[in-house]
């Protein structure tokens, strides 16, 4: 079978996307074999496209690697709108800008990305957590772009959170002690500690100092209601969360509260025998939040997030994971993701032994396809740890899809 022109089959002239033929036989379209110009008319035999298995009843860890400006974003942003077109509950976590998923983007040879890149065919609600938005809202145009919440301190009863804060493990524990108690007034808080014969002179000046700065920060606030994830899946949004190269600790414990509310949320469906709906996590830019720094910092996020691919499988939790560097990132990470997109490495020596030897070999012997003048890479995909081939993206900059 000839799926035809690639413009009218993967992307659609009409309001009315032409891909119920790849949601009926549960796969997304991910590119093509060979380069688009390859092709006489745009008319792609159907194999001669590459495509992604997809299976809500098992977990699926995405994995993408690319250098900046190569594209990985609005290749990601694709798998998203078909995943969530195939019931997938989507978060997706922007730590660095506030355009996530949103249109009008622009390469150097000024051609806008197709509608369906844009933020049209799938409905978008973007959110900032309270502790950023003071340095954000000093521009009045991103207040109408923006949801503001804050973290319920009531759900935060798990030491390991404080502990990323900044609090000792005896005076993390006397915190949540606290708030168990049904005391959630930092004011009050700060007494219990002030007048506990139970911690040490440093410990209280230590917990007293993150919660003063947590108060400053205004981390929870009463102004702004928590996240309600559920809800927002359940009117159709994909739910956008942005931080603006907020950097450490307190988005760290904020992106790992995240992913406890989701498992809440999918344990809630398990005790109730409900239907588990899958819901994807999408990691953007991790190396805002999940870098390898000193062995003696705890990270909670990157706890949360193995977790995720681990433990939290039975859940219905999925990952999507973006990076630029895989060295700087933890190995176990990407040893979770079952499915890896590589392409544009300078140095993929890192991804030895965590995909197939051939694929690696291909990588480091730069034989992939490229043409920096015009940003096209071939990329590899792999399929666990012995399947894998290479394709080049559905994207305008590799010819399909152009809109005039």
């Amino acid at each position: 079978m000839t799926l035809g022109n690639v413009r009218d089959e993967i992307y659609g002239t009409k309001k009315t996307m032409k891909d119920e033929w790849f949601i009926d036989n549960d796969i997304i379209p991910l590119g093509t074999k060979r380069l688009y110009t390859d092709y006489k008319d745009g008319n792609i035999p159907d194999d001669e496209i590459v495509y992604l298995k997809v299976d809500k009843s098992n977990v699926q860890n995405i994995l993408t690697v690319a250098p900046t400006g190569i594209g990985k974003s609005r290749f990601r942003k694709r798998i998203i709108g078909y995943q969530q077109r195939f019931g997938y509950n989507i978060l997706a976590i922007d730590p660095k800008s506030y355009e996530y998923l949103t249109g009008g983007i622009k390469k150097g040879n000024g051609r806008r990305l197709h509608p369906f890149e844009e933020n049209t065919t799938y409905k978008v609600k973007s959110y900032v957590p309270s502790f950023v938005q003071k340095n954000i809202f000093v521009k009045p145009s991103l207040k109408k772009k923006f949801h503001v919440y804050s973290p319920n301190i009531k759900s935060f009863t798990d030491m390991a959170l404080w502990r990323n804060l900044g609090a000792a493990d005896k005076g993390a524990n006397f915190i949540v002690s606290v708030i168990s108690s049904g005391i959630i007034d930092m004011d009050k808080i700060i007494k219990e500690i002030m007048i506990t014969p139970l911690l040490m002179a440093n410990t209280k000046k230590a917990c007293i100092g993150t919660i003063s700065v947590l108060q400053e920060l205004g981390y929870f606030s009463s102004k702004y209601k928590p996240l309600d994830l559920q809800k927002d899946w359940d009117e159709g949004f994909i739910v956008a969360v942005s931080y603006f190269a907020q950097e450490g600790k307190f988005m760290n414990v904020d992106i790992a509260h995240i992913v406890q509310q989701i498992r809440n949320i999918g344990n809630r469906q398990l005790q109730n025998e409900e239907y588990i709906t899958p819901k994807i996590i999408d990691f953007d830019d991790t190396i805002y939040y999940l870098e390898r720094r000193r062995m003696d910092e705890f990270n909670m996020a990157i706890r949360e997030i193995k977790n995720a691919q681990n433990n939290y499988r039975s859940l219905g939790i999925n990952t999507n994971v973006t990076i630029q560097n895989p060295s700087f990132i933890d190995s176990k990470i990407i040893d979770g993701c079952t499915t890896k997109f590589i392409w544009g490495l300078e140095n993929p020596d890192s991804l030895q032994g965590l995909i197939p030897q051939g694929a690696y070999e291909l990588i480091r012997d730069r034989q992939l396809y490229e043409d920096e003048d015009t940003y096209t890479f071939e990329c590899i995909l792999v399929r666990g740890r012995k399947k894998w081939e290479t394709f080049f993206p559905f994207d305008v900059q590799y010819g399909h899809g152009l809109v005039s």
